[in-house]
């Protein structure tokens, strides 16, 4: 995920295992060369007010992981130099997460 802030996610064991059978699933925003940080600031983010969230769904090719209970793990991941950018811009003040962020841990069951 070089040169692009993403988002990652993980499977683990509930003994903290990985338990990905092929790799984590992840999301870029981009695999090119960013556009100047005001304009990628207005075209590329979305804002939420307290206490919103926003979910992603979708599918990895990958093989089936074993029947069990597992910890689902989530990570914001930003391309540090292009985060640093973005942040000195004024009316980003407060609004962007310049740092990697895990998530909550979800519990699942794979039957």
């Amino acid at each position: 995920m070089g040169n692009a802030s993403g988002f990652d996610v993980s499977v683990y064991t509930l003994t903290g295992e990985n338990a990905e059978p092929t790799g984590a699933g992840g999301a870029v925003d981009r695999f090119s060369l960013p556009p100047p940080p005001a304009e990628r600031f207005k075209r590329d983010f979305v804002f939420l007010k307290p206490g919103e969230t926003l979910q992603w769904q979708g599918r990895t090719a990958s093989s089936p992981t074993e029947p069990g209970k597992y910890e689902v793990v989530g990570f914001y991941i930003p391309d540090e130099n292009q985060v640093r950018d973005l942040v000195a811009l004024p009316r980003a003040h407060g609004l962007l997460i310049s740092k990697p962020m895990r998530s909550a841990s979800a519990r699942i069951t794979v039957e």
